[in-house]
């Protein structure tokens, strides 16, 4: 479950178990209704605009450039290697689900992430 308090605008989670949901302004949580991370996975990756490196000693690589408007960047890197292991950012905490990454892209950049739906 995800506490409430990791939540903003324009985040995506599972409601009730596989209901896609985006929180959006006026959005309210009922009592007793559970939230649900989307783990990241590798569609998820490509679809936020991350590349796809390489593989490397069996890991599968990936990498996202977020550059600043005043100028400079920051590179997110992710790895994937055993298929039983959930994909993470090599970030403190890890990041693992898709509203940390959100929420994470946009404390970097102040803007929402993209989220192509057709790629």
């Amino acid at each position: 479950m995800i506490p409430p308090t990791e939540l903003r605008i324009g985040n995506l989670v599972y409601e009730e178990g596989d209901q896609l949901t985006e929180i959006i302004n006026g959005w309210q949580m009922d009592e007793g209704m559970e939230l649900f991370p989307v783990p990241l996975t590798e569609e998820i990756l490509l679809k936020c605009g991350f590349e796809k490196l390489g593989i490397e000693d069996d890991d599968i690589f990936y990498r996202i450039l977020i550059k600043f408007p005043w100028g400079g960047h920051v590179i997110l890197h992710c790895n994937f290697g055993d298929p039983n292991e959930e994909f993470s950012l090599w970030s403190y905490p890890y990041i693992k689900s898709l509203h940390q990454l959100q929420n994470l892209y946009f404390a970097l950049k102040g803007e929402e992430l993209t989220i192509k739906q057709d790629a």
